[in-house]
Parts: C-alpha cells; structure tokens; sequence
C-alpha cells in the first residue's frame, strides 16, 4: 500500500472513529457501557452465524451472475466473496472489489475486466433492488417523508443504468478496429467488460440475482431483530428492515471505513424516534455493527485459510505479483493444480 493510500485510509479511520466518539459521548459512556452489559449475549452469540449467511447468499447471487463468464465452483465463488468482504472492511479504496477480480483472473483464467463487469452488474442491480425496497416500504414503516424528489431521481438514473446494461449485454459484439495502443486497449477492455453483462441475457438469472438480493435482505433484517431481542426491543420488524437499509446506506459513504459512524450516528436517531432510550439505542447501533464486523473478518479468515490463499496473493495485487503469487499458491481445494496464466485482454 503506498504513501498516498495509507493517508487516505488514516484519514477515513480518523473519521469514523470521531463519529463514534460523538455518538458514546452524546449517550452517555457509562449508560452506554450498562446497556452493553445487560444484552443477552445467547441472542449476540446466535446472530453471527445469521451475518454469515447474508454474505454466503450475496455470494450465490454473484456466482449467478458470474456463471456467463466462466466456470467458478459454487463453493469457491461464495469462500473468496467472504475473503473480499474482510478484506474490504480492513483495507481502503475497494480492495475487496480488486481481491475478487485479480483471484479469478490467477486461479480460474477469467477475464479480469468481464470479472470486474460482473461487479458493475451486482452494483446496478442492489441499487434497482434497494430503491424498490425504500418505495414500497418507505410509508409502511413511517418513512413515507424520505420519498422526495432526490428518490425519484434516483430511481430514473438506476432504470437508465438498467437499460443501458441490457442494451449492451444483447447487442452484437463491436469489431474491433484493429488499433494499436491506447485505443486498441481501449476497444478490447469495453469489449471485456460487456461480457460481466451478459448474465441479463437470461431471465432466470435475473430472477434468482434479485431473489438471493432480497433473501440477503431479509436475512440481515432478521439478525438486525435478534440483535433487538438481545437488548431487549420490541419493535416492529419494519423498524429492523430500516435498520438494514440504513446499514446498506452507510456502507456506500466514501468518507469513513467500513461504514463504521454513519450507521451508529444513524441507526440510534430512527430508534429513539421509536422510543426507545437513547443509551440503548446506541448500544444497540454500536452493538450489531461491531457484531456485524466481527463475524466477516472471522469468516473471511476462515475461507483465506479454504481457499489457500498466502499472503501475496492478498497484499499483492500488480499482474507480475499476481503471477508471482499465483505460481506459490498452491492448488485450490478441488485438488486441480491452478491452470496457467492466459495473456491477452483483460490479464
């Protein structure tokens, strides 16, 4: 990680960690520490491993979306999705985004670029999914004045953005124009990566990508209500699906690491809008994101170790150390040796 990095990612630390701050020293630190410590940790301990199949589904709803581009085991896209969401939550600057596309490209010889487009494609389609959410939820759980004109916009840019992805996933391969050079390598990567669309090709695929969305969705939802049930909330289950929502939205700032201070600023207002007191309110925020935190990084250790994935192939992510890395990896655990490195677009 260079110098320029490291400054970012201290900067974005820096900020959550003064958000926090507020947040426990607006509650109170000592009511804040008494709620902690009344929370029933059977309902905590039972809520990681429901954290940890959210992402084991996020991870089938990718491979759907991935199958088009390549053949990846079920069982592996799903391990190296919890190594990129670990890593995502440590390291700045979509490191976890980098992680998946750079460890298919070495060890399955997909297409870095059509890999990446199958990220674009998973973005486009939380996004189509989330705004439906909010709109359809939005008055049921009291939220109706959220629905501004911002919302509405922003559905029009998702339906754009939708459309423009189905039209390029079915339109005919462009004819390369033969250059050399920049454009040459221009031409061939926008071609590379309109082949991550191609999964919109097919209904069912579509289907099971937004039916795995909300099933992530609603399991989240339900961890988000037992972590209530720890603390001794009984809210309505809307009032979980917000929480969830606010989660996603929080995730999305850029100015703060792993989402970590918009949510526990957050999350503590919509609940003692619901009455419930302000120190337990941000105990709970604080709570289930910490909760939240700890079951990925446990979770993506686990499968960094499944996977056999050494250090390099994390910590370097150049096309020289990938194959460096690449070639000390050690096979996958199918027992098949890694198969060479292809050269050309996309690598």
């Amino acid at each position: 990680m260079d110098a320029k990095s490291v400054l970012r990612w201290g900067a974005q630390l820096g900020v959550s960690l003064a958000l926090v701050a507020g947040v426990v020293w607006w509650a109170g630190p000592g009511e804040l520490l008494h709620a902690v410590r009344t929370a029933d940790r059977r309902w905590l301990a039972a809520t990681a491993p429901v954290f940890v199949l959210v992402t084991a589904l996020h991870g089938v709803r990718w491979w759907v979306l991935l199958r088009p581009v390549g053949r990846v085991p079920l069982r592996e896209a799903v391990l190296v999705l919890f190594v990129a969401k670990a890593v995502g939550l440590i390291v700045p600057l979509r490191a976890g985004a980098v992680l998946q596309v750079q460890l298919l490209g070495r060890r399955y010889e997909l297409n870095r670029a059509a890999v990446a487009g199958t990220l674009v494609l998973e973005a486009v389609v939380d996004a189509a999914c989330f705004l439906v959410l909010f709109i359809v939820a939005a008055p049921l759980v009291g939220g109706g004045q959220y629905l501004t004109v911002g919302v509405w916009l922003m559905a029009a840019v998702v339906a754009v953005a939708l459309a423009g992805l189905f039209w390029l996933a079915r339109r005919r391969p462009a004819r390369l124009s033969g250059a050399v050079g920049l454009r040459g390598r221009e031409e061939r990567r926008t071609e590379d990566v309109r082949e991550g669309f191609h999964a919109v090709r097919s209904p069912a695929a579509v289907a099971l990508a937004v039916l795995f969305t909300f099933l992530d969705w609603g399991c989240a939802t339900l961890a988000f209500a037992m972590i209530g049930r720890a603390f001794g909330l009984e809210l309505d289950p809307g009032t979980y699906l917000l929480m969830e929502i606010i989660n996603n939205l929080a995730g999305a700032v850029p100015f703060t690491q792993s989402g970590i201070g918009p949510y526990e600023v957050a999350a503590p207002q919509m609940l003692v809008r619901r009455d419930v007191p302000l120190d337990v309110a941000t105990a709970y925020a604080v709570g289930a994101h910490a909760l939240q935190i700890l079951a990925a990084l446990v979770a993506g250790a686990a499968a960094l170790l499944a996977l056999r994935i050494r250090p390099g192939e994390v910590l370097y992510w150049s096309s020289e150390g990938g194959k460096a890395a690449g070639a000390s990896s050690g096979p996958p655990p199918s027992g098949r040796p890694p198969p060479p490195l292809r050269e050309g677009g996309g690598h």
